[in-house]
């Protein structure tokens, strides 16, 4: 078996409360407005090839092309990206905190399953802390 000495976390909804609600009830008058939007303009799909490695830039463009009309709150996404973090989510944070003090190095999961590396996938800080104990890291 393999020896496991590193652990890579993402940040948005593992370390970081991140929801782009945040932002956007902010711009939208109602959160009817912000669903729309973000079912049908910055949806799931468009955030997640981001996520996987597009420029935002990139992203930004081409859906300020097919809706120009949205051009300025598409734009809201990247330029005010800050507005859509909450808090720390402590639970995970703790368990970051316990594999720095064991010295188990730690970055991203999506770089690392890029390069080979085994990933869990985060659902909530109790089952990470399960996984991890499967692998024997705390």
């Amino acid at each position: 078996m393999i020896k496991i000495n590193s652990v890579v976390f993402d940040l948005g909804n593992v370390l970081i409360d991140w929801d782009p609600r945040y932002l956007y009830r902010k711009l939208f008058q109602t959160d009817e407005e912000v669903e729309w939007f973000l079912e049908n303009i910055c949806d799931h799909d468009w955030n997640l090839k981001h996520d996987s490695g597009q420029l935002f830039s990139k992203g930004i463009l081409e859906k300020s092309k097919k809706y120009p009309e949205y051009s300025e709150l598409i734009h809201a996404w990247y330029q005010r990206w800050e507005e859509m973090l909450g808090g720390p989510i402590d639970e995970s944070v703790q368990v970051l905190s316990e594999l720095k003090e064991k010295g188990v190095l730690l970055d991203n999961i999506r770089a690392a399953e890029l390069l080979g590396i085994h990933g869990i996938h985060f659902q909530n800080p109790s089952k990470l802390r399960k996984d991890l104990q499967m692998l024997k890291l705390l």
